[in-house]
Order: structure tokens, then sequence, then C-alpha cells
């Protein structure tokens, strides 16, 4: 592992967002990282397609809240409700842009959310995450965000790698920008002495940050974490060798706060 300062490079960064808390979170770190990092952005919505074919299915109801009443589902609905929040998502990333004047471009696919984002992420240094999962606690979610006690914290998780003090470097940029704390989660295995390279890379950088220990499997460990700490950004090195598609759909689909890979 390198001992000197890390490099942040982000030419071209994609967030992939809604209309949601979780989704505006995603747009406004993304928007402080690519002022951080002079990087065009790219916007992206992704029409959830297990939501169309659910919505064709003659059993499927949706309750309105908060009278509680059963509906039907129908598919020409649910194109015209993901339509209109496309329209609402790409007029808030548009708006956002312009106050300022950041490189940007803004597409609207079809697909599951990770499917989609890790596909259109190919030709992208950082992917930001900020659509909504099919986490039954999604409207808790959004109240943690706007009223969390620490929804200014940031978490970066390192598993060793040289690439990982990058992903370090980055959520310590954007915990500054937010005046937010920064909280380090290290991958478990040869922990101790994972951690004890990262506290001294750390000392030698002059970032202040909390370092915990996983004590769980990679993915639950996250997700243990994330679920007491709260945290408004959850940062992980995309070439992670512990971390894949499932992995990052389960992730996403049991916290609340944008997920950041880069």
């Amino acid at each position: 592992m390198t001992q000197h300062s890390t490099v942040i490079e982000s030419k071209r960064i994609l967030v992939a967002l809604d209309t949601s808390a979780r989704g505006r979170a995603a747009l406004e770190a993304a928007v402080r990282l690519a002022m951080t990092t002079h990087a065009e952005l790219q916007g992206l919505y992704v029409d959830d397609e297990d939501l169309l074919r659910l919505a064709s299915l003659p059993f499927a109801y949706e309750i309105d809240f908060p009278s509680a009443s059963p509906h039907r589902l129908q598919s020409v609905n649910m194109e015209r409700a993901l339509r209109a929040a496309a329209q609402e998502a790409e007029q808030a990333f548009t708006k956002t842009l312009q106050q300022h004047n950041l490189k940007s471009t803004f597409r609207i696919v079809r697909g599951t959310l990770i499917g989609a984002s890790l596909a259109a992420a190919d030709d992208v240094d950082t992917l930001v995450i900020g659509q909504r999962g099919r986490s039954s606690r999604l409207m808790a979610g959004d109240q943690m965000l706007r009223h969390g006690v620490r929804k200014k914290s940031v978490v970066a998780v390192f598993d060793g790698s040289a690439s990982a003090l990058q992903t370090i470097e980055i959520a310590n940029k954007l915990a500054e920008s937010n005046a937010g704390e920064l909280s380090i989660l290290v991958r478990s295995g040869n922990g101790q002495q994972r951690a004890d390279m990262c506290l001294a890379w750390l000392r030698q950088q002059r970032i202040q940050a909390e370092v915990n220990q996983a004590m769980a499997s990679f993915s639950q460990a996250i997700i243990n974490y994330v679920r007491t700490f709260a945290p408004g950004l959850l940062l992980i090195n995309r070439d992670s060798q512990f971390l894949n598609e499932s992995q990052i759909s389960l992730i996403v689909n049991e916290f609340e706060c944008p997920l950041i890979l880069c």
C-alpha cells in the first residue's frame, strides 16, 4: 500500500437519482464532488422494469396512504407515474446544475436500478446511487435523511487496497464540504493489520476519522453499521474484490443514504 497522498481524479460522475430525499442527497453530494474535481456530471433516471412487470399482474394492488384503500395496479397508470417522476427528476437535476455552472447530461433508461446503473457507469469514474431501493423502510429512511441526528456523517469502507485510500480521501472532502464527521469501516479478515495501515495513513495525511473494524461478512457488516449510525453518505471503492452486483443490490435495498462507488 502506498503511503503518499492519493490524487482525486473524477472526470465523469454518474448519479442515479429520483425525487426522494435520498435522491436529493445524492445529487447534492455529486455536485459537491464535481465542483471539487471539476468533473462532468451525468444524471440518470432508471424506470424500474420490475414495477412495470408488477403492474401488469392481475393480483397486484396498491394501498393509498393515509386512507389505506386498496386500488388495482394498472400498467398505463404506472407508465404515467414513472414518466412524471423522471421529468421531475430531470428538472431538479437541470436546475441544480445550472446554479453551479457545471457541465452535465441527463438520460432515462429502463431496467433494474443496480443493473442499469452499473451498466451506465462503465465509462465514468464515480457512480452515485440515490434512487430508492425496494426496502420496506423507505419512508423511515426519508425521515432519517431530513431529521437524523448524524445525517451529515460520511462512512468510507477500507478493504486494504490502494484504491480504497482514494475513496477515503474523497469521503474526507465530502465530509469537510458539509461540516460532517468521517468514519471508516475496515474490512474484516486481516482486520487489525488493515486498521493499523489505515490509521498510519490517516495520521500521515492529517485526516481526522473514527476507525471501526467489521465483525461480520462484508455486506452484512456494512448494513449493520449503517443501521446503527445512520450516516448521510456511504463510499466504497468500485474495484473492491469483496463487492459484487448482488451485494450492491443488498446494500442499496437495506439502507436509505446514497451509495458512492469510486
